[in-house]
């Protein structure tokens, strides 16, 4: 009884406290919301708005919606017998470093590691994720897969640094600068901690060439003092540790144009320079990308490789399985390894691959209609599970070379899945922006057109036929997506263009024929819409001709800005009347 009246009376003590709160706050939330509501009626607030939301589907269209989550990793290869090459690796993480600077003049700037590129080396030419940031670059190397835009973080993912982490007696040390890797190896109590790690991952920062042109004469000099930094940073690793039990790795996260700038996607911000050497590195493998002629006519191989593809490769140098959203390829050839070693590596590889083509495929099938849409016919779930069973097969009869090409096949045919499921809404989505485009232009012109030639007219509004067909159109089209498991980004930008075409219609006039004029200035809309779209297959050509597009539009409202004074000229251009007056 008593416990039933304490109840009630915390209940009504949370009620009264809670009307308390509204009442307080009731005048303040209701000035927000009339705030918020007059801005939403302004022009410009709205195709802010709408420009936000056509960036997203922009967004959605270059980039993959997020990795697939609560994966389980791969064992690891001591665990399956196997002595990795390399106890530790160290990664020299540069920012703004191009591949051209690193190879020009025969590597003349980098007189240093010559004898170690000649002795033990793999050199050659990586190519960077867009956009062309640090963080990027990082998600790319250490996890192996390429990241959407910061402003859309991913979530959190399995990396390099994960695996490390959990493995028994691992460690992950991060060093701001070549300074604090010097100062924490003079460090009697530091050195002994990463010497007792059984696995140990350090990766320094250098960023001293962030926001200089690679042509000026102090990047230059900035690149020769951190080679030469970087040179004494190994020689003090190898003392220190005395084992040659470490891998290296010196490489950029991005390049930089002429200008100084990054985040773009230039072949000079993209291809990257590397120099992988040390412990498990293969300094002559057989897979040769090209030849390049150092000093003295000595040759040395250049080789090419995505960036996502270092995540699996240093994985195995250090004896660990790839991240769990790994989507790149072992290189072969690379490591200095025995072949079971390689071979068990690369079934690694495949087992991660297909582990996470099982995981999209099931979500996949976990909609309704998945029954009645295209799905990738070479790779499902009974193959997927049938792959285990084929390599204990093969081990079995001692086929180790066909098991070997089995799990190359198996790598190949799961990225392929995986692309196809990853970008399984791509042609919807470019339908849908390119609709959404032009709606934003149909609307700009039909609220314009109305404003320039009388106020008095009155628009539709949105219970009409037509704004009812449309939304329900896109609630349908909403719900029967949701059904399909699709992200939550994936359904905002379907939707996009039903919102923008009911705002449109909506501001149709009650009276007169209002289809010819907002037809009559699509002249001015479709040619840049068009390039738009086409720049995203073809970005060069007409990326150039979207270019000359604006400025014939720029220059025609610099001359319409001489004649603002004539009312005729704004009944015929009147989207020129809102850009200057509005």
């Amino acid at each position: 009884m008593k416990l039933a009246i304490l109840q009630t009376y915390f209940w009504c003590s949370c009620s009264i406290f809670a009307n308390v709160l509204f009442l307080l706050n009731r005048r303040f939330t209701y000035r927000i919301f009339i705030k918020v509501k007059n801005l939403m009626e302004m022009w410009k607030s709205q195709m802010v708005l709408v420009q936000v939301l056509l960036m997203l589907c922009v967004f959605r269209l270059y980039f993959q919606s997020g990795p697939i989550y609560h994966l389980e990793p791969q064992k690891t290869l001591p665990e399956m017998g196997l002595q990795a090459p390399a106890d530790r690796l160290v990664v020299f993480l540069l920012e703004g470093l191009r591949a051209d600077v690193f190879f020009s003049q025969n590597c003349s700037r980098f007189s240093y590691f010559r004898d170690l590129l000649l002795r033990e080396g793999l050199v050659g030419i990586s190519k960077s994720s867009v956009p062309t940031l640090t963080r990027s670059a990082e998600v790319a190397l250490f996890a192996g897969f390429n990241q959407m835009p910061p402003v859309l973080p991913t979530g959190k993912f399995d990396s390099i640094f994960n695996r490390t982490s959990a493995s028994d007696r691992g460690m992950v040390q991060r060093f701001s600068d070549l300074s604090d890797l010097r100062v924490s190896l003079e460090s009697s109590a530091c050195v002994k901690s990463m010497q007792n790690a059984t696995r140990l991952l350090m990766v320094v920062y250098v960023d001293n060439f962030g926001g200089a042109n690679p042509q000026d004469f102090n990047y230059k000099k900035n690149l020769h003092n951190t080679q030469r930094n970087i040179r004494d940073a190994y020689e003090m690793i190898e003392s220190t540790f005395d084992d040659k039990r470490t891998a290296y790795l010196f490489t950029s996260a991005h390049g930089l144009t002429n200008l100084g700038s990054y985040g773009s996607g230039s072949d000079e911000e993209r291809d990257t320079p590397f120099f992988l050497w040390g412990a498990g590195v293969n300094g002559k493998p057989e897979n040769i990308t090209s030849n390049y002629s150092i000093s003295h006519g000595v040759i040395v191989q250049l080789h090419k490789l995505a960036q996502i593809q270092f995540a699996p490769l240093m994985s195995a140098l250090i004896g660990l399985p790839p991240p769990v959203h790994n989507l790149a390829k072992l290189p072969l050839g690379y490591m200095k390894v025995s072949r079971e070693y390689e071979r068990k590596a690369t079934h690694l590889n495949a087992l991660q691959l297909l582990t996470q083509t099982k995981a999209i495929i099931r979500r996949h099938e976990l909609g309704v209609f998945h029954k009645w849409l295209p799905k990738f016919n070479d790779l499902d779930l009974q193959r997927i599970a049938f792959y285990q069973n084929q390599m204990n097969h093969l081990l079995d009869n001692g086929w180790r070379s066909r098991a070997m090409q089995t799990s190359v096949l198996a790598i190949k045919v799961a990225q392929k899945s995986l692309k196809f499921y990853y970008t399984y809404y791509h042609i919807p989505l470019i339908v849908t922006t390119v609709l959404a485009l032009l709606g934003s232009q149909i609307y700009l012109l039909m609220k314009l057109s109305r404003h320039s030639t009388d106020s008095k007219i009155q628009p539709r509004g949105f219970l009409t036929w037509s704004t009812v067909l449309l939304v329900s159109l896109g609630i349908s089209l909403g719900e029967l997506v949701f059904l399909q498991w699709a992200p939550i980004s994936t359904i905002i930008c379907l939707l996009v263009p039903f919102g923008i075409w009911s705002l449109a219609m909506a501001e149709v006039p009650q009276s007169g024929c209002w289809v010819f004029k907002p037809l009559k200035h699509l002249q001015l809309i479709v040619a840049p819409a068009a390039s738009i779209i086409m720049a995203l297959c073809y970005s060069y050509p007409f990326g150039l001709v979207y270019l000359l597009c604006v400025l014939c539009l720029k220059s025609s409202a610099y001359v319409l800005s001489l004649c603002r004074n004539h009312s005729t000229v704004f009944l015929r251009f009147p989207v020129w009347y809102w850009t200057l007056d509005d």
